[in-house]
């Protein structure tokens, strides 16, 4: 089998079996450098600030916002249609379905997690009866940065499989860890359904 580099193609060795005619994709040395190099040369984005609008990896364009208070912070699973809140699980889908039939317009705002920027903790040592200030600060040193796009139902609906995919998978994780059952995982999910709606 023949070790080709995948970005410039050129031939880096060969591995067993030899008579096998097929290819293994892999980085040559010459193109690790040119990432490196390209890595030292990265320019962080401006930070984030409330009503920035953001173009998204699918061509979406949608608006940023900042989750003032734990009524409006959404979890990486959950979505927010016309303000209303929903885990996105698979025994919850038919309720989503419901929900977007009930809406008049074609369009509708769906609202989820963008992102997250936390500020460090000072290296200096706190005084011991200082624990309720530290408990304070523990949530004001986080933003919460949400995201709404406006788009097609179907589209919403889309974006609501996306999520239960992505559920079920740190679900599956989660169990074969040992951590909790899918079924734990699964009422915790609904019980959380439950409390936003």
């Amino acid at each position: 089998m023949k070790i080709i580099c995948r970005r410039c193609k050129k031939i880096i060795g060969e591995q067993a079996p030899y008579r096998d005619n097929a290819e293994v994709k892999a980085k040559c040395t010459d193109c690790i450098a040119k990432d490196k190099e390209a890595i030292s040369r990265f320019t962080p984005k401006p930070a984030l600030h409330d009503g920035q609008e953001v173009t998204l990896d699918n061509g979406l364009k949608g608006r940023l916002w900042v989750a003032k208070g734990k009524s409006e912070q959404l979890s990486l699973w959950e979505l927010a249609v016309t303000g209303r809140r929903f885990v996105c699980g698979n025994r919850i889908r038919g309720t989503f379905e419901k929900h977007l039939d009930k809406l008049k317009d074609q369009e509708v705002e769906v609202s989820f997690l963008h992102s997250m920027s936390c500020k460090l903790p000072d290296s200096k040592r706190k005084k011991k009866n200082d624990k309720s200030q530290e408990a304070e600060n523990k949530f004001t040193d986080s933003t919460q940065y949400n995201c709404t796009v406006k788009v097609p139902k179907q589209y919403a609906l889309s974006m609501f499989d996306g999520m239960a995919d992505r559920l079920n998978k740190i679900v599956e994780i989660l169990s074969r860890a040992g951590a909790m059952s899918f079924d734990e995982f699964r009422d915790m999910a609904i019980k959380r359904q439950k409390e936003v709606c």
